[in-house]
């Protein structure tokens, strides 16, 4: 005998309230860190501060000369085109996450196919 769902009247099989997690977990530890930061800078334009800092442990970690903070994963993409001098009108193609997608990633992967913004060269 199958059950309601709980959309239908059915039991919940989560009775917690929500959030059931919260992330990023914030600790005091990155509380301070954070208050500190405003009060040193809170636009950085240049490699400097924290941004330098960051980035020369991220390049430390993965034994490379070079890494580059940005502030999303579009300015990343777009960056590697430019580093990688991929030409206009070339084709790219990504692994992409649906944004639906409830099981975290987990062999639910679609390849996109990407042609290059016109004001790359």
């Amino acid at each position: 005998m199958k059950s309601k769902l709980a959309i239908n009247g059915g039991e919940k099989a989560v009775n917690i309230d929500r959030p059931h997690y919260v992330w990023p977990p914030i600790t005091e530890r990155i509380r301070k860190a954070v208050l500190r930061q405003l009060e040193e800078s809170i636009s950085i334009y240049d490699r400097s501060g924290i941004i330098k800092i960051l980035e020369d442990k991220f390049a430390q970690y993965h034994g490379k000369k070079h890494a580059l903070l940005t502030n999303s994963g579009t300015s990343a993409l777009h960056s590697m085109y430019v580093g990688a001098v991929i030409q206009r009108d070339s084709s790219v193609l990504l692994l992409k996450r649906p944004k639906d997608d409830f099981m975290g990633g987990f062999m639910n992967f679609q390849v996109v196919e990407l042609k290059m913004m016109s004001h790359l060269t």
